[in-house]
């Protein structure tokens, strides 16, 4: 970022109560579930005896989210996404503590442990999913990949901390059973805690939902929710890809120890492997906000797969401990770097009220490949010894990263709704927006709006607003100018296919996307469909009649610069008028030349500032992938319009 003068930044993530209210409670709730995890094999062999129930035990805790997830992602798109994670909670709270009790008077059985795992399986099939759909509600757009490597790097601590703390806890008891009923009893309590971080959350967890609405079947609602992955090419080559690489990623482990087993490595210092590999995932959080600012999605994704391919042949061609451990740490490096990328990418692709739905698939996708992945290397390694596999896995990993890059590159020729432009500014925003017009003549208009529906007609998303780490990360900047927390009636004038718009409808009670596209207008109002207060409308800039209403807020994003000076003179009285006093009025736009605008950005800029009853409130000069753009905020004063 060059050149700021009074520019606001995107508020810190570990300023944002909200946010780290969720973390923190995810970060606690993963903690008890890693002591269980561990204490949990422990307890039923020593109960029974038996690895074939101890199994069954372990394979009841994952039947739930096989058999539920995809209805838990409709009812969680219909739900309080707030309330079912505390009732997930509760539910966890009430069953592990009873376990505890249980253990503790000795009265344990296999039973107990196969009911509560059973239910406590059920119940975090709908934390999780309720949980994931949840982070784009109190992180803006641009702050998503940070936000997802932090939750990585949560999970991936508990992981590590989990067996050390479930050890500690399991001697602390005079025997087996009392041990693990401290270990279910921290369990129990890390829920609670999880209970009232979740009760501090301030702001709804999922867009408005329309309470008038007729309620969809199940089966219906499930079925939109495949729908819309299956038809939307980016969605459906990221689960492809998932699947296929959580897949890759199950033999891994069985590998390393076989691998260590031939050359006679103790167990011990095996351990030391999988410690040091968990520091390795630690590292990997905190280096993915590094690649995302300079690597898009794709790039990010490649690099960790090729990564990942490199490990798998060092664990190959190496023998003794030292290849082991380098081998591990770099596919724990990379794990927390590969998913917080894809799920900060995909969530910005799916609207609120499908992502429920959309997300359930995904983590389904991602449970179902690795048994099959982790069975399919277990025989091969029985038949062909541990270093040929790894030697076909890696290159399994080198060819997934060629696909990668492959499939996710841009189309070639007319732009691709999921692809980035190559520069943002061959397709900002334009002027736009539902089909009543707001102005009842046919204004004279600077740039031909056909134009504009040229590009609409050959893709949906032609400026790529809704997929360019760009376009997010000025949303989000933005965003963090505007001076108030929330607003009554906000007003986006060019809105395109209303990225904009879906984000100032988190912070207004109403809001009015317009648009001079007829093309824009279509995908705007099939994406805002799911806000109840949200309208577009079809206005041609400049207007010759009032905006059709008065606003607390008004935004003007990469449109003014397609004004000539006279319909730019003419909008800004316009938009002037359409203010109620007090008002701000957010005015967004790139900084370079181009031969389609008829004014530059600047001078949109200084127009605005020039109306006497408009008072600038702050200028900020930014720049993001090579891109410039000033974003700047005004209010109108209380003394009036001004002069003519």
């Amino acid at each position: 970022m060059t050149d700021t003068t009074s520019a606001p930044t995107a508020p810190s993530l570990f300023r944002n109560r909200d946010f780290l209210l969720l973390w923190i409670g995810q970060m606690i709730s993963q903690l008890g579930n890693a002591v269980t995890n561990f204490a949990l094999p422990v307890l039923v062999l020593g109960i029974t005896g038996s690895p074939a129930r101890t199994g069954l035990v372990l394979a009841a805790q994952q039947i739930p989210y096989l058999l539920l997830g995809l209805h838990a992602g409709v009812l969680v798109d219909r739900w309080d996404r707030r309330r079912t994670m505390i009732v997930a909670d509760a539910v966890r709270f009430a069953v592990l503590g009873a376990v505890a009790v249980t253990a503790y008077t000795g009265d344990l059985e296999l039973r107990h442990l196969l009911v509560a795992a059973v239910v406590t399986g059920a119940a975090f099939t709908f934390f999780d999913i309720a949980d994931n759909s949840s982070f784009p509600r109190v992180v803006g757009a641009g702050q998503l990949p940070r936000a997802a490597s932090l939750s990585e790097g949560g999970g991936t601590a508990a992981q590590l901390l989990g067996p050390l703390v479930a050890g500690l806890l399991l001697g602390l008891g005079g025997t087996r059973l009392e041990g693990s009923a401290f270990t279910y009893g921290l369990d129990a309590m890390t829920f609670l805690a999880g209970i009232a971080l979740l009760l501090g959350i301030r702001r709804p967890l999922q867009e408005p939902r329309d309470a008038t609405a007729a309620v969809e079947p199940v089966r219906k609602a499930l079925a939109t929710g495949v729908t819309f992955l299956v038809r939307h090419r980016e969605l459906r080559l990221l689960a492809g890809l998932n699947f296929v690489v959580c897949g890759l990623l199950a033999p891994i482990q069985l590998i390393l120890l076989t691998r260590g087993a031939v050359d006679d490595v103790a167990t011990e210092r095996l351990s030391l492997v999988f410690t040091l590999g968990g520091i390795g995932g630690i590292a990997g959080a905190a280096l993915t906000p590094v690649l995302r600012d300079r690597l898009d999605h794709r790039k990010v994704m490649v690099l960790a797969t090729a990564v990942w391919g490199a490990g798998t042949a060092l664990a190959a061609a190496g023998s003794g401990l030292l290849p082991l451990v380098g081998s591990w740490t770099l596919f724990s490096l990379m794990v927390p770097v590969y998913f917080s990328t894809m799920y900060a990418h995909r969530v910005t692709l799916i609207p609120d009220r499908v992502l429920g739905r959309v997300n359930s698939i995904y983590r389904l996708l991602s449970q179902a490949s690795p048994p099959a992945g982790v069975a399919l290397g277990g025989a091969l390694i029985g038949w062909a010894g541990a270093e040929p596999v790894a030697l076909a896995l890696s290159a399994a990993f080198l060819l997934t990263a060629a696909l990668t890059w492959t499939a996710l590159a841009p189309a070639a020729g007319p732009p691709d709704p999921n692809d980035a432009p190559e520069h943002p500014n061959d397709a900002p925003e334009h002027p736009a927006g539902p089909t009543t017009p707001l102005d009842g003549d046919t204004p004279r208009h600077s740039m031909d709006m056909a134009h504009f529906d040229r590009a609409y007609a050959k893709a949906h998303d032609p400026w790529s607003t809704l997929t360019s780490a760009y376009e997010r990360e000025k949303i989000a900047l933005a965003l963090a100018a505007l001076p108030r927390e929330r607003y009554g009636e906000a007003l986006d004038l060019g809105c395109g296919v209303g990225a904009l718009t879906e984000e100032l409808a988190r912070i207004a009670r109403s809001v009015v996307a317009a648009d001079g596209s007829e093309g824009a207008v279509a995908q705007a109002t099939e994406r805002l469909a799911h806000l109840g207060h949200a309208t577009v409308r079809h206005l041609l800039l400049p207007p010759r009649s009032a905006l059709g209403g008065t606003y607390d807020l008004v935004a003007m994003s990469e449109v003014g610069y397609y004004l000539t000076p006279g319909d730019l003179h003419t909008t800004v009285r316009a938009v002037v008028d359409a203010m109620k006093p007090g008002a701000d009025l957010l005015l967004v736009h790139w900084s370079h030349d181009h031969p389609d605008h008829r004014v530059t950005g600047a001078e949109v800029h200084e127009a605005f500032a020039a109306h006497p009853a408009l008072e600038p409130l702050s200028r900020g000069r930014h720049t993001l992938h090579g891109n410039s753009f000033q974003i700047d905020v005004l209010r109108l004063t209380r003394h009036g319009a001004g002069p003519r």
